[in-house]
């Protein structure tokens, strides 16, 4: 399996390209348009693609949020969402990515933290991480309402809340957490990141409210996803740091 390792970091949210393991042993990609991250990168073990192009791909809807802050959050969400159309951006020819945030440091050794990341895939198309504090999306939404209401729209959370009720998606599949996963670049794959990307622009960037709605009409059809991820292959930095 050709593999490779990818992130994005837009606007000022983040402060810096994380550190990469030296022995990491495959490509790292990370996708920004700010100029100062774009300059430090390569000495943390980063390839740069400099580019501002996922801001162009849509017009962050002010009932969404403050555009100021929803469209550097949905342009690294644009590449967060297709995997298989960064990778080509960067120029490289692999099968599969693993995505970290861009908050995310990773704390192992390089071949046993892309052995790590193999074991979970698996023969699957798709792994993650169950959420270590919450279950239910309605939980996560009552959590964000409180305490993150500044970087997401409590209207545009509720809209999509509403959304699921109208849908009759049962709330009992488990939280997943989306900051750190690995995916094939399969058909099914790209389908349901592109319906993942459609959530995040019509709704609310926040995506663990829509990734377990987007994976549940897949639960039993082709395309097959874990929750096999370990939690805590990296070290959540603060945002800003």
């Amino acid at each position: 399996m050709r593999l490779a390792l990818y992130s994005a970091v837009y606007g000022s949210y983040e402060v810096t390209a994380k550190p990469l393991p030296a022995d990491l042993g495959i490509p790292a990609v990370m996708f920004t348009d700010n100029p100062a991250i774009a300059e430090q990168a390569p000495a943390a073990g980063w390839q740069v693609v400099f580019d501002n192009a996922a801001y162009l791909q849509f017009t962050a809807d002010p009932a969404n949020g403050d555009p100021a802050v929803v469209t550097p959050m949905l342009a690294h969400k644009y590449w967060k969402t297709h995997p298989a159309e960064a990778m080509k951006a960067a120029g490289l020819d692999v099968d599969a990515s693993i995505w970290v945030d861009g908050n995310m440091r990773i704390t192992m050794p390089g071949p046993a933290w892309v052995a790590a990341n193999v074991a979970a895939l698996g023969d699957d198309e798709w792994s993650l991480m169950k959420h270590p504090w919450r279950d239910t999306v309605a939980a996560e939404h009552t959590y964000t309402a409180a305490v993150c209401s500044g970087r997401y729209s409590v209207e545009a959370m509720a809209r999509l809340m509403d959304h699921l009720g109208r849908i009759g998606f049962p709330d009992n599949l488990g939280l997943l957490a989306s900051g750190h996963m690995v995916r094939r670049h399969t058909a099914g794959v790209i389908d349901a990141c592109e319906d993942w990307w459609r959530h995040n622009v019509t709704y609310t960037h926040q995506d663990q409210l829509s990734l377990p709605c987007v994976l549940w009409p897949w639960l039993e059809t082709e395309m097959r996803w874990n929750a096999n991820l370990p939690w805590g292959l990296w070290e959540l930095m603060g945002h800003g740091a």
